[in-house]
């Protein structure tokens, strides 16, 4: 189906890039025959409504980044790397909007996105071995007309007498599919939402779910998407896709929910805030308030002083340049310039000195003789021209007064 993982993982586990992202691959390449076809289904029934597309709300041409599942009307669980934008640092919540919808996401603001107020990776969330891989994101208004997907209990966990009896789970996302033209394959992103019945394996460890992918499962965009399973006849959310191998057809991993049900319960009862001292994200680019007893946290003005530099777009980061100082290249014949000096948009420009002055340079854009201090090019006599001396005829011998070949 297309399942995807926003972030690839070659081999045994390559770090996510989360946030949501990393670069969608175009194109697969692979034979037609070679490996199986990613089979998804439109997840178009009410029962999937509340499976989401995490979207940028900085460019929302991108489309779905991510997947998650609505467990209440205002929390959404997802994979800690699609909240991840570098180095353990989460995504401001400001700058993340949570789709709900068959798909693809609109390019423009409506109804079907929704402002987020709050998100938290788990504590534990390692973007190397993706260990505690599972994140939640708190909606700025619950939403209605959509009936959430309860998290797995602990007591209703995953057991061996699971993958004994190859538990189905129920795969959905918005993530890649595959098409083939002419026997090559590519991936196609349209950010609808699939899904696919896969069935359990094996258990990874204490904190993931395993299960094979020859017949289609999860791919890029996926990631986050739930593993449903039926306990009882209640539907619930069981894994949290994680990771699996760089085509998505041949295994995929899940972070486990039932594990994280202490976590997930934390999180759903301290929605609340009383005032501004509730409210503290650690981020010193952004404005922290209690507003209609909810956290919201507003990216300050970019180019306000910070620690590490100045804000731009609610993180600290370092300041490229304020002067030409600042960009010196150590080549005595350009110009070191510094262009927007201390702004977000700074950056270092470093060109040669312009042709035509005897100032002791020679750039590539110039030549003798409209510039003195280039060389002089050697020019030489070809095959069977007049010489006078060896020199005269390049790599020819002058030869009774004419270059012959050597």
């Amino acid at each position: 189906m297309r399942i995807g993982f926003h972030v690839l993982l070659v081999g045994i586990l390559v770090a996510a890039l989360s946030g949501c992202g990393s670069e969608r691959p175009d194109s697969l390449q692979y034979e037609q025959g070679q490996w199986p076809i990613v089979n998804g289904i439109p997840a178009d029934a009410s029962l999937y409504d509340a499976v989401v597309a995490l979207v940028d709300a900085t460019d929302l041409g991108y489309g779905a980044f991510c997947t998650g599942t609505l467990i209440t009307p205002d929390v959404v669980v997802t994979a800690g790397h699609c909240l991840d934008i570098g180095n353990g640092t989460s995504i401001l919540a400001g700058n993340l909007l949570i789709y709900i919808g068959q798909g693809p996401p609109p390019t423009y603001m409506n109804s079907t996105l929704h402002p987020v107020s709050e998100v938290l990776m788990h504590p534990g969330f390692n973007p190397n071995s993706l260990d505690h891989d599972i994140g939640l994101v708190r909606l700025a208004q619950p939403v209605s007309g959509v009936t959430p997907i309860p998290a797995l209990p602990a007591s209703e966990g995953f057991k061996q007498a699971d993958v004994t009896a190859r538990l189905p789970l129920d795969f959905v996302g918005f993530g890649a599919d595959i098409e083939c033209i002419k026997k090559r394959c590519y991936f196609v992103y349209d950010d609808v939402r699939l899904h696919l019945v896969g069935e359990l394996t094996g258990l990874v460890d204490e904190n993931g779910i395993y299960y094979p992918q020859l017949e289609g499962g999860p791919c890029f965009g996926d990631s986050g998407g739930p593993a449903l399973v039926d306990r009882n006849n209640v539907l619930y959310l069981g894994g949290v896709t994680s990771y699996g191998d760089k085509y998505c057809l041949d295994y995929g991993v899940s972070t486990r929910v039932d594990v994280y049900e202490t976590f997930i319960n934390d999180f759903i009862g301290s929605g609340g805030c009383e005032d501004n001292t509730d409210c503290n994200d650690a981020n010193e680019c952004t404005s922290d308030a209690c507003v209609n007893s909810a956290c919201q946290f507003t990216a300050l003005a970019d180019e306000t002083s910070c620690s590490g530099g100045i804000c731009c777009g609610g993180e600290c980061v370092a300041l490229v340049c304020d002067d030409g100082v600042d960009c010196t290249d150590g080549e005595g014949c350009t110009t070191d310039s510094c262009y927007y000096p201390g702004t977000c948009d700074a950056y270092c420009g470093n060109e040669w000195l312009e042709c035509g002055y005897s100032d002791g340079c020679c750039g590539p854009e110039c030549s003798y003789p409209s510039d003195p201090d280039c060389e002089e090019p050697i020019i030489c006599a070809g095959n069977k021209e007049a010489c006078i001396v060896n020199a005269d005829c390049c790599s020819n011998q002058c030869v009774n007064g004419k270059c012959r070949g050597n």
